[in-house]
């Protein structure tokens, strides 16, 4: 499961160069390491991207696990959105006719049950981008954009 982003030809005030596509890549790497960085927040406080709190394990999953930690067992899931090139992480670029599309997500098999839920666990969200977290990217990209092309 993924999140897709696309930007087309990025204009800010006060940039009157047209961007490369070098620089574009650079942007777009920018975008997936602030994505890593939103979630790895999530995961730390256990929260939905909407910062909803994940519901608590069950007893018998802690007595099972040996631990606490909401939705870490292995840290498999948890490191496909958090450390780029670790095992089920997707990450994307595409750049054509000045726009970027960016793919963000993991393929980690169980996802969707946490996604979703079951009949014996509730949904733990833990993949997406809050309207908080869209400001907060497009406020960095403006900053990454003004820093570069001044």
């Amino acid at each position: 499961m993924k999140i897709r982003m696309v930007l087309s030809n990025p204009n800010i005030k006060g940039i009157k160069k047209q961007i490369s596509m070098r620089a574009m890549n650079g942007l777009a790497e920018m975008i997936l390491r602030t994505l890593e960085e939103m979630h790895l927040y999530y995961f730390e406080n256990e929260i939905s991207p909407q910062r909803r709190k994940w519901e608590e394990l069950a007893n018998s999953t802690i007595e099972r696990k040996g631990h606490d930690t909401i939705l870490v067992e292995t840290g498999a899931l948890k490191d496909s959105l958090t450390v780029k090139g670790s095992k089920g992480s997707i990450r994307t670029i595409r750049i054509s006719n000045k726009q970027i599309t960016i793919g963000f997500g993991s393929n980690i098999e169980y996802l969707v049950y946490h996604l979703e839920g079951t009949k014996k666990m509730p949904a733990r969200i833990c993949l997406g981008v809050s309207d908080t977290g869209k400001r907060l990217l497009v406020e960095r990209i403006k900053q990454h954009i003004k820093e570069r092309f001044k």
